[in-house]
């Protein structure tokens, strides 16, 4: 049988101290140039050497395993965040484990608690709690949290975000300047987080200073029904018949409805009124006529934050937290042309 290859003679045939071997294996580059890297990684590729990883968890107190917390599992874009995580962590030389609290309190806490049990290195988070006690405690034990996608006013260290504000002022501005004068708003009262706020305030703010209007008077909360979402729109076209006319649908649920709505209503899009929203699934280009759509970098916010995490774990509280605000992007197609 094949003799174990050691740490010793990874070091000897790359021609570096059995210290920088270490602190490869550990994840700890900064100090280590591209070309020792590739060098170690290509002897130890070619050798039969297989780190211990228990035995170095043990001697490092650390368990090479980072948990990912995500309120869904159930779109594209939660695979997406998830990947982006992951793909940083198996770089790094972590592991991870993958849980969903499925927007549920009870079972984000149990999930949290099932890392901390694993003893995990570091969690990434999309919370559900609007309470960052808990949170707070986890981190203040000694477990670093960076909180992804959904803003907590009172979390006080890191946290990876997507720009909502930004973004959609862009896309209004987007919408004005093709003539639509009068944009509504579509909302669903029933969602309680902080993107959904993002949103509402950032259409509000713009729509009061460049539309002449007071925006609140512009939001319509249609609560997922067809009969709402059909009496909202045929309001909105009473109140302003003489101005080109827009909907802005807040998120993918929202967006979907508002459609079928409107063409049940024997509307054209964009002749009789335009329509935009934020869409998670992928779906609305193949709508005619095509709709435009914000998407959020989903797989950009999980690659963001899985660096983040492990910068937090190598440096726990040397530096002050980080709040990290990624930009957005517009698709734009025919549903909100210019003619």
């Amino acid at each position: 049988m094949e003799k174990q290859s050691t740490i010793s003679d990874i070091a000897k045939a790359v021609g570096v101290s059995k210290t920088t071997i270490s602190r490869y294996l550990n994840g700890h580059y900064e100090y280590m140039s591209a070309i020792t890297k590739a060098k170690i990684e290509e002897a130890i590729r070619d050798s039969n050497y297989s780190p211990n990883s228990l035995a170095r968890g043990l001697k490092s107190k650390r368990s090479g395993l980072i948990g990912i917390v995500a309120n869904t599992l159930q779109y594209q874009v939660a695979a997406m965040f998830v990947r982006g995580i992951h793909d940083v962590c198996v770089d790094n030389g972590y592991g991870t484990i993958i849980c969903c609290s499925d927007n549920i309190l009870s079972r984000e806490t149990k999930e949290l608690k099932m890392c901390l049990s694993q003893q995990v290195d570091g969690i990434a988070l999309i919370p559900v709690n609007l309470d960052c006690k808990y949170y707070h405690q986890i981190y203040e034990n000694g477990t670093p949290i960076v909180m992804c996608n959904r803003y907590r006013e009172d979390w006080k260290y890191d946290g990876v975000y997507v720009d909502n504000v930004a973004l959609t002022r862009r896309t209004l501005k987007h919408m004005l300047d093709n003539g639509y004068t009068r944009i509504a708003f579509f909302t669903d009262s029933n969602l309680r987080e902080s993107n959904k706020t993002f949103r509402e305030e950032a259409f509000v703010e713009f729509t009061n200073q460049y539309c002449g209007i007071n925006g609140r008077e512009l939001i319509y909360n249609i609560e997922q029904s067809s009969e709402l979402v059909q009496q909202s729109i045929q309001d909105f076209e009473q109140r302003f018949p003489n101005n080109r006319k827009a909907i802005f649908a807040i998120n993918t649920n929202t967006l979907f409805i508002t459609l079928r709505e409107i063409k049940k209503l024997g509307q054209r899009i964009p002749e009789d009124i335009g329509i935009c929203g934020y869409d998670l699934l992928g779906w609305a280009e193949m709508v005619p006529p095509g709709i435009t759509t914000l998407q959020q970098p989903f797989y950009d916010l999980g690659v963001t934050a899985g660096r983040q995490i492990i910068k937090r774990i190598n440096n726990h509280n040397v530096y002050a937290p980080d709040e990290i605000w990624l930009n957005g992007s517009i698709n734009m197609r025919d549903s909100t042309k210019m003619f």
